[in-house]
């Protein structure tokens, strides 16, 4: 990919009450660059050459020593005559980009939905972010829970039977406690923030990656299963409607929080292990999920309700639990749907 390659002409700044981020006095030449949206690929001063060998490193791990070594020596190669591109940012942006990174009173953020870059001020983000920290989901925990869950992760692996070689890829190497941040919903009145867990490099994300994979072939095999737009559209050809007919839409208000892990845990054991899913793995989801941690500003909280936002595993889950919970919905109803499809919670019925 050439520098500048994620450039995306339909970016917009988007300012959160206007009124309030004028104080900030975010410049002309600020917003110009901060037009060419947050994806924008900045060249680099240098190649970063680290960066690079560790990456091929990671990537030949578990193949063949011949076929490792010729690929280490070609990276080689191509890495000594290496020379940084060209930059693609004037002058004038670089120094904007400097005076932005130093406005401590403001944060720049990307939106929720659209391709927009949003600049709002730090104290209301701030406020907002601690309004999103709801007791009932949230809870403040006195210490750094990292190593704790660490030790008992390995514990449950290795009581699993999983192969050792396939046991060290589970396990992240110099863990970090997840940090939670917001994107603002500049779609919808007062600009609300969608809470975000960035779980990277936390101490469940290699095992989290590992069970999504595990469980993704064994959802999204209903029949109201929608899997895009395109598949509604074939999915809606040919239906008529009567004089009587509703259309009705609606989705669930935070899904992945709202979604219950004990109920979710118990389904796969009664549902998924008759059908060939591994039998440790509910008791791995269940620990992946009820671990849920992460920092904000210094401070620690655990999520003691549903699934974490971030987490490789919560849409997978969170997306058989409502197979789970529409199976059980529709047999029980006495009037039937003329239709019903869904896309996770987002639930189209006539």
């Amino acid at each position: 990919m050439s520098a500048g390659a994620d450039f995306s002409r339909k970016n917009r700044i988007t300012r959160e009450r206007p009124n309030q981020i004028a104080k900030s006095k975010v410049r002309k030449d600020e917003t110009t660059v901060l037009a060419k949206g947050l994806n924008y690929a900045i060249a680099p001063k240098k190649v970063p050459k680290e960066d690079i060998i560790c990456e091929v490193e990671a990537a030949v791990r578990g193949m063949p020593a011949l076929k490792a070594e010729e690929i280490r020596q070609e990276v080689a190669r191509v890495l000594k005559s290496a020379k940084p591109p060209k930059s693609n940012l004037p002058i004038g942006e670089k120094k904007a980009l400097r005076s932005i990174k130093e406005k401590s009173e403001i944060v720049v953020l990307p939106a929720d939905k659209g391709n927009a870059t949003v600049v709002m001020d730090r104290k209301e983000y701030d406020d907002k972010m601690m309004n999103l920290l709801d007791p009932a989901t949230y809870r403040k925990i006195k210490r750094d829970p990292t190593d704790k869950i660490v030790r008992k992760m390995k514990e449950l692996i290795k009581s699993t039977g999983i192969p050792a070689e396939q046991q060290k890829c589970l396990f992240v190497q110099a863990p970090v406690p997840p940090r939670i941040y917001g994107l603002p919903k500049i779609h919808k009145p007062d600009v609300p923030l969608r809470p975000i867990v960035s779980a990277i490099n936390s101490p469940t994300y290699q095992l989290a990656k590992h069970l999504a994979k595990i469980l993704s072939p064994f959802t999204g095999n209903t029949e109201s299963y929608v899997t895009d737009s395109t598949h509604f559209v074939e999915s809606v050809k040919g239906v008529k409607l009567d004089a009587g007919d509703m259309l009705v839409s609606f989705d669930v208000e935070s899904l992945f929080t709202r979604v219950p892990v004990k109920d979710a845990v118990e389904g796969l054991r009664r549902k998924l292990i008759p059908e060939g899913l591994p039998g440790y793995v509910p008791d791995l989801v269940e620990y992946c999920l009820s671990s849920t941690y992460f920092s904000w500003k210094g401070e620690f909280y655990e999520q003691f309700e549903g699934a974490a936002m971030g987490s490789p595993l919560s849409p997978v889950i969170a997306n058989f639990y409502m197979e789970l919970f529409e199976e059980d919905a529709l047999k029980k109803s006495q009037w039937k749907p003329k239709l019903w499809l869904r896309s996770v919670d987002d639930t189209f019925v006539i």
